[in-house]
């Protein structure tokens, strides 16, 4: 929560589910809705509400609030308990603190901006000498000595958060209070009080043009020279800006007035303009474009007319000039597959969000896993009745594994889990299934991962596990069979007696002597080879039999499979 939401909390409208933030905000309203939410409360409502902590950064109690709302839609009111009670538990903590006098960040910013003054406001930093040498910095800028420090306040009320972290780098933060100091004739809102923060004070700015010494600044900060000589300038543009000025006089879509092409190109790799200054404009190899491709690590080549020419490659090889333009793509822009694969891992747990929970249930270790899907860089799965999660650390580096009760089970660096992934997605490649980024992809990564931590951990997972349940899935997925019925009529309660009987006597118990003697099926009417195929597979499946091959007739025998005394018990579901 940002540290201007503590210190305008009064005069707020009254909160409404679903509202998303504003100047006047209802915090205490909002906080007070989510003490009213009980079990019987509808998904919708539930919904509005995480909405509105969702948008008020409020990440905390509404991460309670989403896995109550994952829980009570699959229908697990018994876990929803405990969601709701934690839930609730983070409200009340967060009443607490903003009941108090005195919020230890609020009073120190508070009395910054009553103080004002650069020795009293370095004194506040004590604490924080990184923190205060950047303040240091800030204040002794040649501007807010300029201007008698007149715009510190209100930069250090809006640009910190709770924490007492900066929000925008003060360095940028000063390029605009510069600009407004000098254009705020010209505005509507002349005083800088008026505005809410820095983002709404720079999208006002944003509408006035620069004058020709920031243009040529923006120019310069937006390109890199690469090499100069006195007949070959090579410059790498960074921004359309740049590349508009460096292609004038060329028909390249990249320095086109409209329908610019540049960050499509940009975004695939970096552009290099091989300009010779002692040719005429009317020479087509004048200015050359070099565009470098980083995943394919192919050069594409045209001349001033926009035409494709890849014979110029090695026409401009022979100039020593493009050795520079070599070394800057060794040093800057080589693909590194392994860094890439873990920041598309990065990236798909970070701001996927996956529909899993209908069709996406198997069983490891006996146990179901379900995989919900994410929200917030959380991927949520169930391992039999417990909650697990795993998410990516704040700099990207680790794999975070949670078992119940978020307790960190496991972690791993986030390169090594690439290494198995890869190893782990025949018949496909990671960065194949990273790419493709479709449910079904995502979904095998993702499993892959869970199954990972699973492996590891599943003995540890299934200590104090009460339910007792062992979970199967049909092979075949047009089976229905789920053998929760213990009807004698049914065909696989009278296989299970057969097995069970035929062991007893000795006897070896196969599908064909079933098929003869107990269902006194005729061979002449019956195909035996396919008749209640589904149902013996399921039953494989289930571990209710097991099938094993004999040296003599009937090669293929029946068993009692492992998951029988489970059946009989009543724990053994299908999922």
């Amino acid at each position: 929560m940002k540290l201007l939401n503590l210190i305008e909390m009064n005069d707020n409208e009254v909160y409404k589910l679903g509202d998303m933030w504003s100047d006047n905000f209802d915090y205490d309203g909002m906080l007070k809705a989510g003490l009213k939410i009980t079990l019987k409360t509808s998904i919708k409502k539930m919904k509005d509400l995480f909405k509105s902590f969702q948008d008020v950064n409020y990440n905390s109690e509404g991460g309670h609030l989403l896995h109550l709302i994952k829980v009570i839609e699959s229908g697990d009111n018994k876990t929803g308990v405990k969601h709701l009670n934690n839930f609730k538990d983070s409200i009340r903590k967060t009443l607490q603190n903003l009941s108090e006098v005195q919020n230890p960040h609020r009073k120190k910013y508070g009395d910054i901006l009553n103080e004002g003054r650069r020795d009293d406001i370095l004194s506040k930093f004590n604490e924080n000498p990184e923190l205060q040498k950047t303040i240091e910095q800030f204040l002794d800028h040649e501007f807010n000595k300029k201007t008698n420090y007149k715009y510190v306040n209100w930069v250090l009320k809006r640009n910190f958060d709770d924490l007492g972290n900066t929000i925008i780098s003060l360095d940028n933060v000063i390029d605009w209070i510069e600009k407004f100091d000098r254009v705020r004739k010209n505005l509507q809102y002349k005083d800088i009080n008026q505005y809410k923060n820095i983002q709404d004070l720079i999208d006002t700015l944003e509408v006035y043009g620069d004058t020709k010494s920031e243009e040529k600044t923006k120019l310069e900060s937006g390109t890199a020279k690469v090499y100069e000589d006195a007949e070959v300038l090579i410059v790498k543009p960074l921004s359309q800006k740049s590349s508009c000025y460096y292609g004038q006089g060329t028909r390249w879509c990249t320095s086109a007035k409209s329908g610019n092409q540049f960050d499509n190109y940009f975004g695939r790799g970096p552009l290099y303009y091989f300009i010779y200054k002692n040719l005429n404009k009317d020479n087509d190899y004048y200015k050359i474009a070099i565009h470098y491709d980083v995943m394919s690590n192919r050069f594409k080549l045209y001349d001033a007319k926009d035409n494709v020419n890849d014979n110029l490659l090695g026409f401009l090889k022979r100039n020593p000039a493009f050795d520079s333009v070599e070394k800057d793509i060794e040093k800057n822009h080589k693909f590194d597959k392994s860094k890439n694969q873990k920041s598309m891992l990065v990236k798909l747990l970070r701001t996927n969000n996956f529909n899993f929970s209908k069709i996406r249930r198997y069983v490891l270790y006996d146990k179901s896993v379900h995989i919900l899907g994410n929200n917030d860089t959380l991927v949520v799965a169930k391992y039999g009745e417990k909650s697990i999660i795993i998410t990516v650390s704040d700099d990207g580096d680790e794999i975070i594994f949670y078992g119940p009760k978020s307790n960190i089970l496991d972690k791993r660096p986030t390169y090594e889990m690439v290494e198995y992934l890869d190893m782990n997605s025949d018949p496909y490649d990671i960065e194949f299934l990273l790419s493709k980024n479709t449910v079904h992809t995502n979904y095998k990564v993702i499993r892959d991962l869970f199954d990972f931590f699973i492996t590891e951990l599943h003995e540890e997972l299934s200590v104090g596990n009460q339910e007792g349940f062992k979970f199967w899935s049909p092979l075949n997925s047009q089976s229905n069979y789920r053998f929760e019925s213990t009807n004698p009529d049914n065909a696989y309660i009278k296989f299970l007696e057969y097995i069970i009987d035929q062991t007893n006597e000795g006897e070896p118990a196969s599908k064909r002597d079933f098929l003869l003697n107990v269902l006194e099926k005729d061979p002449e009417q019956v195909v035996f080879s396919g008749y209640l195929s589904t149902m013996f597979s399921s039953m494989k499946d289930a571990g209710l039999v097991s099938l094993y091959r004999a040296d003599t007739s009937p090669y293929f025998r029946y068993k009692i499979g492992p998951n029988y005394k489970v059946w009989k018990q009543g724990r053994l579901k299908r999922i």
